[in-house]
């Protein structure tokens, strides 16, 4: 059989290999836009430092993989793990084969750029009992729900154990080169499907959050300056933050395991033509809106069978249309996998198609949003796993939202300032399950924050005039599956949103009386006597005050408090000065001997300008072993004292 063979074109370059898999002797083929030496995976090309690199992105890719519920069709699975990363850019030491020689010959003529490829491509030929039979190779068939890429390449994979031993796989291959031709976008959209399947909008997430992690990387933003968002566990009794139930999402396993599609079912799909009108009148355009996404999503609804949504804009528009459709089946395919009801899925669709006709009609109008849901706020959003995306909300539905099971196991200072006012909670806490009914919140993120995510995604494609079907957003389609939910403005309004660790800080706010003081600080001694590890005190609502705190009457007045009530003996003694970590990633704060001073009238000049001298600290150590008695004294009397402590 001849090794090295050259056709005329690519038509004949696919006639050879079916030949040859009508003789028998190649069944499996790989098509490159270069002839190379060595065949080798991603994961082993170039520089040392360039593989250690590969390794680490596969690293960590696999670890978030095996974690986030997201993918928990795939934990503990590592083939269909490493397949997913294959197929979305990520190096592996997986080589990508297929058994259709057009899929081949699509790839060998498409996957590089046209203006610095060779003049040929060319297509190996494996037989797979050979490649099978070389040590260190392993060919792979793996069936990996909803991955579309890999069932529209009809995709396996050669799996290589170390990069030693690559050079055996091109001395395995019958080698047909032909004169390369352009690949047409059609072509393309067959081996990239333009539809997303559901877990590629999970993949999304991943994506977004990675290059969003590189550029932090590249402009060296320090880790201490970045806004981490944490429930405070001060705003709880015991400081025990409510944990998950599983109850909490209705449960409905379609949440966790979505049922599986093949990518025929998009590829093959009826297309429902939308017409968008020039209608001013935003009540008018989304109830006509309505009226075309009701048949359709009723029809899915009933018969299962998925279909695909085209746009249709005015004449003066129609160079958006194909974007635009591009970006409102992949919203059509994140929310039709979850179990959301049919009228929430229509609403869903409508506003999103709302969104991109007034990002194209009415590029000056913001009202949108507020003419049809009300007055808005703007939520950021963050799925497990992912990185935050924004979007708007009705501001009553969000406060209506609210659910108020968890109140009772509030502090007392906490429960008394929701009753106040039910937007205290927002600051303080980010976790989706304590602060919302489930219900409730999954219709407010598909009915509208969803739609305003894209449309503020699809609105900043238009203006900085890239292509937004080539983008990545990070925007998670699954309510149950959230890891964080706060206010835009919280990371300028809530006194936790810089805090390098919520764990260790006491926030004392400028209303606490007495009994709301000492119960906060009652409340920290299980975590003492659990972990050992002392906090320290953030004195809240004096951003605007000029005055350093220990010259602050009403702070003054707190620390009198605090020593009164043998606060201190639950706080650091020197935060910072013996443990290097507390000043890089742990608490920054007042500690146990400077709330002395205040309350002593003996802090006068700062921190720094306090002489701590034998008879002084003997007078602090007395005061803090009679706080320690008496403060444990009082907490072990508690009516709900754990009793795990």
């Amino acid at each position: 059989m001849q090794r090295e063979v050259f056709v005329g074109s690519a038509e004949e370059a696919t006639a050879y290999c079916f030949k040859l898999i009508a003789d028998g002797s190649a069944d499996l083929f790989r098509g490159q836009s270069n002839d190379w030496p060595r065949i080798t995976p991603s994961l082993f090309r170039g520089s040392d430092e360039a593989k250690n690199q590969a390794r680490m992105v596969l690293g960590e890719f696999t670890e978030w993989a095996n974690t986030v519920p997201q993918m928990a069709s795939y934990h503990n699975n590592d083939q269909a793990i490493t397949a997913i990363a294959q197929h979305y850019g990520i190096p592996t030491s997986f080589l990508d084969l297929t058994t259709d020689p057009l899929i081949a010959e699509l790839f060998a003529r498409g996957t590089t750029d046209s203006d610095s490829a060779p003049e040929n491509a060319v297509i190996y030929c494996f037989k797979r009992e050979n490649l099978a039979g070389l040590k260190g190779f392993k060919v792979l068939e793996i069936d990996v729900i909803n991955l579309w890429r890999l069932q529209a390449q009809s995709g396996l994979f050669l799996e290589y154990a170390d990069d030693c031993i690559v050079d055996q796989v091109r001395a395995s291959a019958i080698c047909v080169r032909f004169p390369r031709e352009p690949i047409t976008t059609q072509e393309t959209e067959s081996l990239y499907p333009l539809r997303k399947s559901v877990l590629e909008t999970v993949i999304d997430q991943w994506t977004y959050r990675h290059k969003v992690q590189q550029l932090f990387a590249q402009i060296s933003i320090p880790r201490v300056s970045m806004i981490r968002r944490y429930t405070y566990p001060g705003i709880f009794r015991w400081r025990h933050v409510p944990e998950f139930e599983p109850d909490w999402i209705a449960y409905d396993p379609r949440w966790i395991f979505p049922k599986s599609e093949h990518v025929s079912h998009a590829v093959k799909s009826e297309i429902y033509t939308v017409g968008l009108n020039e209608a001013l009148d935003v009540i008018e355009t989304f109830e006509r809106l309505m009226a075309q996404f009701k048949k359709p999503i009723e029809a899915y609804a009933a018969s299962g069978i998925p279909f695909g949504f085209a746009l249709e804009f005015p004449t003066q528009q129609k160079g958006y249309e194909q974007s635009a459709s591009i970006i409102l089946n992949r919203c059509w395919d994140g929310i039709r996998a979850h179990p959301y009801g049919i009228e929430s899925s229509i609403r869903c669709m409508a506003a999103t198609a709302m969104a991109i006709i007034r990002a194209v009609l009415h590029p000056d109008s913001e009202e949108w949003e507020d003419r049809l849901w009300g007055q808005t706020e703007t939520i950021d959003v963050a799925p497990v796993g992912g990185h935050i995306d924004s979007g708007g909300v009705s501001s009553a539905t969000l406060y209506k939202s609210r659910n108020s099971k968890h109140d009772h196991a509030l502090t007392k200072y906490a429960r008394r300032k929701v009753a106040e006012n039910p937007a205290y909670l927002f600051d303080y806490v980010v976790d989706p399950w304590i602060l919302f009914d489930f219900i409730d919140l999954s219709t407010m993120m598909v009915e509208q924050f969803i739609p305003s995510s894209i449309g503020l995604f699809w609105k900043e494609a238009i203006e900085n005039d890239y292509d937004a079907d080539s983008q990545f957003w990070g925007l998670s389609f699954n309510a149950a599956l959230l890891a964080t939910i706060t206010k835009f403005n919280w990371r300028f309004v809530s006194p936790v949103s810089m805090e390098r660790d919520v764990e260790r800080v006491i926030l004392i706010s400028k209303d606490m009386d007495e009994d709301e003081i000492e119960e906060i600080f009652i409340s920290c001694l299980p975590s003492i006597f659990k972990e050992g590890k002392p906090f320290v005190i953030n004195f809240t609502d004096y951003s605007k005050d000029g005055r350093e705190v220990w010259e602050i009457e009403r702070v003054i007045e707190q620390c009198k408090v605090i020593n009164k009530i043998g606060g201190i003996s639950v706080l650091d003694v020197f935060p910072g000065q013996f443990d290097q970590s507390a000043t890089e990633d742990g608490p920054s704060g007042l500690g146990a001997f400077h709330t002395w001073a205040i309350a002593n009238g003996i802090l006068v000049g700062g921190t720094s300008g306090i002489e701590v001298t034998k008879p002084l600290f003997e007078q602090f150590m007395a005061d803090l072993l009679i706080s320690n008695n008496n403060l444990e004294d009082r907490a072990r009397a508690e009516p709900d004292w754990p009793e795990s402590v």
